[in-house]
């Protein structure tokens, strides 16, 4: 595979860049743009804010994101092989290792897996790659060549399908048709897709994502979404030690923390009661199972711990070589509630 750094100088060259040095913070990506409208499994538009602001705190990768890491070109050569493309001289498949960016929208770059590309160096059309693990994600990918796969790696494709049309537009090449979309699961089967260019969605989605980009470089984040409890304090690391008076116009947001509370104790207690009532039904059992459910109980490796604080009582650090060590974790504010409960009379 070259890359596409080899190709001869193109009109496009000011828009291709190196992949390492690409500064993220400079705009919107494919995955970015499908949680800015909403449709990433994972991450919010909150999520996006905090980490263009650089409030996101540190990214530690996952031993999942390395395994994907690593049988990511086990898919792509799958994924070749199937369309015959190896075996096609006119044809070459490209890892670029690069970040593209749009002409006529700065903000918006794309980080491609693979290119398609034809003898001439045109870009034919591009390969999106997965690979998951659980099967909680295996279930949203129906079979090859349907229209089932999950809506965040949609929208992730049809980003890099708008950028790569404008690119190829102004180099003087035929425009992309679609994009493709392969995925290994469980990193024994594979599935590939193909999205097709909708000129509306695309407009919608540049237009939301233009819309969002422009609050966000105002600093004005996005309207917090019920899974964004764990930002907001971020948003709001430091309490000011001030205490708000409470208004008739909180009552009802109090009423509804108070019930909530309430009912999550008593269903927590029942939960709790049920699960010792089951394991007792199985004993030694690994679980039991029926028509439409099943319960395991399984016994799972004793895990390692290591006495970190021992260690270091046993060497006797200085406090100066304690302190050179010591760092500060991501800001925490407590969250409590009391209620006096008022007697009748």
């Amino acid at each position: 595979m070259r890359a596409i750094q080899n190709t001869k100088t193109m009109l496009i060259d000011s828009h291709i860049k190196d992949f390492f040095a690409f500064d993220r913070a400079s705009g919107l990506g494919g995955s970015e743009a499908s949680a800015v409208v909403g449709l990433h499994r994972y991450k919010t538009a909150l999520d996006v804010y905090l980490e263009k602001h650089g409030l996101a705190g540190d990214f530690a990768e996952t031993e999942t994101m390395r395994e994907g890491r690593r049988l990511e070109p086990v898919a792509a050569e799958r994924y070749a092989e199937e369309k015959g493309i190896l075996d096609d001289s006119s044809l070459d498949f490209i890892d670029p290792q690069i970040t593209i960016t749009h002409p006529k929208i700065p903000w918006a770059y794309g980080s491609p897996d693979r290119l398609i590309v034809d003898s001439e160096g045109r870009w034919l059309y591009g390969l999106e790659v997965k690979c998951v693990f659980s099967w909680q994600e295996a279930r949203l990918w129906g079979p090859t060549e349907s229209t089932r796969y999950p809506p965040r790696h949609a929208i992730q494709c049809l980003w890099y399908l708008a950028i790569c049309r404008e690119l190829c537009r102004l180099q003087g090449w035929p425009l992309m048709p679609h994009w493709d979309l392969c995925v290994l699961i469980h990193g024994l089967e594979f599935r590939h897709y193909r999205i097709t260019h909708d000129q509306e969605l695309e407009e919608n989605l540049f237009f939301e994502a233009g819309e969002f980009w422009r609050e966000t470089m105002n600093g004005n984040p996005p309207e917090p979404t019920d899974r964004d409890n764990k930002n907001l304090t971020r948003l709001w690391p430091q309490d000011d030690g001030t205490l708000i008076q409470g208004e008739e116009r909180h009552r009802p947001l109090i009423e509804q923390y108070k019930l909530a509370k309430a009912n999550y104790q008593t269903a927590k207690a029942q939960k709790e009661e049920a699960e010792r009532s089951l394991k007792l039904v199985m004993g030694e059992a690994a679980g039991i199972e029926g028509p439409d459910y099943r319960i395991t109980w399984r016994h799972t490796k004793q895990p390692r711990r290591v006495d970190y604080r021992g260690i270091v009582s046993s060497i006797k650090p200085s406090r100066d070589v304690i302190e050179m060590y010591t760092k500060l974790g991501a800001p925490q504010r407590t969250f409590r509630a009391k209620f006096n409960e008022v007697e009748d009379e």
